[in-house]
């Protein structure tokens, strides 16, 4: 499921608020989304995003109708998802102009009520809230994580859920291989731990449901870049262990195998106000 916004993230992240800038510019996501292609919509063949629908079925089972928004949401397959598996009530934020027509587009070829938001996260007049928040790879993209995540906590309704995941670049088995196959990679991520997350879940007053590495493989982790064979043997190599993985029901998850680390935290039933501002 949740791959590297590297590869798919719609926010823009070079834009700079409240002091702190994202490590990538705009053309960066542009670029990403011109070189998908339709329809997109999420295989449970690979052995992570069982994972990935083992976790959802703990928060979002029973909650028919409820709503959710992703922030940076191209191409709409997790959106889809939600909404086929769960039956909730789907909305996306997409800052890139493609990245949002590919999502609509995606949405019309799958016969999915997406609503599409195109603005930026931070843009003042998305002042709704949502039961569920999702974002899959965005925050790490900032200097200052507590910025995104602030931002993403005031979308969040009173009792509703924030649900973060980021890619695990903590020394890890996708660290190595980034460094040796697409290094530039690593200079538009900020390397994001449990214990970073937990404490900013903390702060923003949220009771933090779960935090820790999650899933035991995918190497649509790391980005390839110009690799295209490399690419396609990895794609071979996941669908490989995930078969091998699936079978064992495996579940062991930590530092050097686990492809993100992930987030899941509840706010108080009584609201609170939170700001994107520097971090303590």
């Amino acid at each position: 499921m949740p791959s590297d916004r590297s590869q798919a993230h719609g926010h823009r992240e070079g834009d700079s608020h409240g002091g702190q800038r994202g490590l990538t510019d705009p053309d960066y996501w542009d670029a990403t989304w011109n070189a998908i292609s339709l329809p997109q919509v999420l295989s449970f063949e690979h052995h992570v995003n069982r994972r990935w629908d083992d976790l959802f079925s703990r928060y979002l089972a029973g909650h028919r109708g409820a709503t959710v928004v992703e922030v940076g949401c191209a191409p709409g397959s997790y959106l889809i998802y939600f909404h086929d598996r769960w039956g909730l009530t789907v909305t996306g934020i997409e800052s890139s102009p493609v990245g949002a027509a590919l999502t609509r587009q995606n949405a019309e070829m799958t016969g999915t009520p997406i609503r599409v938001i195109e603005a930026d996260l931070f843009d003042p007049s998305i002042d709704e809230r949502f039961d569920v928040v999702w974002s899959g790879g965005l925050v790490e993209h900032f200097e200052d994580l507590a910025v995104p995540l602030a931002r993403l906590r005031q979308l969040v309704a009173p009792g509703g859920l924030l649900i973060t995941s980021v890619p695990n670049l903590n020394d890890s088995l996708y660290t190595s291989l980034t460094r040796r196959i697409n290094p530039a990679t690593l200079s538009v991520h900020r390397v994001v731990a449990p214990s970073d997350l937990s404490k900013a879940y903390r702060d923003l007053g949220l009771e933090v449901a779960k935090v820790g590495y999650f899933g035991t493989w995918n190497l649509e982790v790391v980005n390839f870049g110009a690799h295209h064979r490399m690419q396609v043997w990895a794609n071979r190599m996941d669908r490989g262990m995930g078969r091998v993985l699936g079978a064992i029901r495996a579940r062991g998850e930590g530092r050097w195998l686990s492809p993100y680390v992930v987030a899941v935290g509840r706010a108080p039933t009584s609201p609170i106000t939170a700001s994107p501002s520097r971090s303590r």
